[in-house]
């Protein structure tokens, strides 16, 4: 009788439309998405377009805090969550301040760079769940193994000493990120539909990343703006976020038990 309670409210929850504050949210944001991949071609390179995609990302920030104290108590993960949020806004902030001072522009980069690193460390904690991986976690590891891979054999011949070890750190940390969120669906903590979208939001930040590298470090995209490549970067960053979001916004987060 348990067993069988608890498979209807999971697939109640599954099935479930989202709930006003989720409607919210998307009803916000998913037209500023489409915004800044317009402002993209209208006004290629221009430091106003991404002072305004910070922007927006301050906006949906502000709007993450909103639902944390409307709805008052909130799961240790969601404060995970929200941190990394936080270290992903900074580091935005500085890669927008770092276009408007230019003595200043390789710390700020720097510190932006470290504070990204740190936001996809709380992301990795928040999603693992389970220490003794087995063979549905290799099978989960595929799909970022087979972006990761050719891309990291693309770049190789691009850079070389620390920025090289930088960007393999970096990409390392991204990946394990990407393949953590991917793992949830299979480690059973979280709601399946929370796992399913904390899946898609880890990957969607993995392949903005991937396509911020291609556009800094291969030398047919670097030093010009394309407006085509910050459209991938920008549409999955913000998707990604949005999704972060309706977890938040989420009453039904854990797996019932």
């Amino acid at each position: 009788m348990n067993s069988n309670h608890s498979m209807f409210i999971e697939v109640k929850s599954c099935d479930a439309v989202v709930n006003d504050m989720q409607k919210l949210v998307l009803i916000l944001f998913l037209p500023l998405v489409l915004v800044i991949l317009l402002l993209d071609h209208l006004c290629p390179g221009a430091c106003l377009v991404r002072s305004v995609k910070l922007i927006i990302l301050i906006f949906l920030f502000s709007l993450a805090l909103f639902i944390r104290k409307k709805n008052g108590f909130d799961y240790g993960e969601k404060k995970l969550l929200r941190l990394a949020f936080f270290l992903v806004v900074l580091g935005d902030f500085l890669f927008v301040t770092s276009l408007h001072i230019s003595p200043l522009q390789e710390k700020t980069i720097f510190v932006g760079i470290i504070s990204f690193l740190a936001a996809y460390a709380c992301l990795i904690i928040a999603f693992q769940k389970s220490r003794s991986p087995g063979i549905a976690h290799a099978v989960a590891a595929l799909p970022v193994l087979a972006l990761f891979v050719p891309v990291l054999i693309h770049y190789t011949p691009w850079v070389s000493g620390p920025t090289f070890y930088g960007a393999l750190l970096f990409g390392v940390v991204l990946s394990g990120m990407a393949w953590r969120a991917i793992c949830t669906i299979i480690e059973g903590y979280y709601a399946l539909h929370v796992a399913l979208w904390l899946a898609l939001a880890g990957y969607l930040m993995f392949i903005s990343d991937l396509a911020v590298g291609l556009a800094v470090l291969n030398p047919v995209f670097s030093g010009i703006f394309v407006p085509w490549l910050q459209n991938i970067i920008w549409s999955s960053f913000i998707g990604a976020w949005i999704i972060i979001v309706l977890v938040l916004a989420e009453k039904d987060f854990l797996k019932p038990y």
